[in-house]
């Protein structure tokens, strides 16, 4: 949906860059599986994350064979065939697109809406066979959708903005397979600040087109410019916070990938969208730019 929490790619070695890719494929063949051919084109860097994470705190070793290529039939590529976890990647992000086509419905400028209507009960098949699989996670995504229209209608700040989408990933961490009660207390924490993360980059993300198009920022209360630095703690902070839960987290395998994704890839994915923020109020404030 988002694409935030990525790997630095530059910085994985071969082996681990093609199992990353393979989880990665796996998890297009499993939305095509489960939701459609169509659904393949909400593939996401979030959720490859997330399996990769099941993957990685399951006692079951991953299984992997070569299959065609959605993109190019004509080739084969290795991929990921752990059906579990993928399935509980995939109802995740089936879950998650629809409560977000329902968000753009209702945020949306007149113009959007109806564009945002044809897609919606494809979105609404999908999520209902998704909930029929993982009831607890259609009701954790149906609570923060309300609770975050209620902030965004009390004019929330950024810190209480965030909360919904932070204490849902919180709730889905903990679906993951972890076998101890601590290890269940690292996730929810580590999924907690990566919803907060998601969130906080997505806001710094839509800044500019939210403010032009007047929908609900967290950034642009009260028709204040935002304060970069503000912001930037606020991310880097919440990074350095994830770095520091995910060095409790017990894991089996892909520590090395999942390692560069907490490092480095968050960081570098929050350096981009900040430096573009910062172009565009630059340009947005200098008359000879703009």
């Amino acid at each position: 949906m988002f694409g935030y929490v990525r790997p630095l790619k530059p910085e994985l070695k071969v082996k681990e860059f093609e199992t990353y890719n393979a989880i990665y494929c796996g998890l297009c063949h499993q939305l095509g599986k489960s939701f459609g051919a169509a659904a393949r084109f909400t593939l996401s860097y979030d959720f490859a994350f997330l399996a990769m994470l099941y993957m990685a705190t399951d006692k079951r070793c991953p299984s992997f064979k070569r299959c065609s290529c959605f993109a190019n039939p004509l080739k084969k590529k290795m991929c990921c065939t752990s059906e579990e976890a993928l399935s509980f990647s995939a109802d995740a992000a089936a879950i998650s697109l629809y409560f977000k086509v329902r968000d753009n419905i209702e945020d949306g400028r007149w113009w959007e809406k109806p564009l945002w209507s044809i897609l919606l009960p494809f979105a609404a098949v999908s999520r209902k066979k998704a909930a029929i699989r993982c009831p607890e996670m259609d009701a954790v995504f149906a609570e923060m959708i309300t609770r975050q229209h209620e902030a965004e209608k009390r004019g929330a700040e950024a810190d209480e903005a965030a909360e919904p989408t932070a204490k849902a990933m919180a709730a889905v961490f903990t679906m993951l397979p972890a076998e101890s009660g601590a290890q269940k207390r690292v996730l929810e924490r580590l999924g907690y600040l990566i919803g907060r993360y998601i969130y906080l980059c997505d806001a710094c993300d839509d800044l500019e087109e939210d403010r032009k198009k007047g929908r609900f920022n967290p950034l642009i209360q009260k028709g204040e410019t935002p304060d970069s630095k503000e912001i930037e703690g606020a991310v880097y902070l919440t990074i350095a916070e994830i770095q520091a839960a995910y060095a409790l987290l017990e894991v089996d395998r892909y520590g090395e990938i999942l390692e560069n994704i907490v490092m480095l890839g968050l960081k570098s994915r929050a350096d981009a969208i900040l430096q573009k923020r910062t172009a565009e109020t630059t340009a947005s404030e200098d008359p000879v730019l703009s």
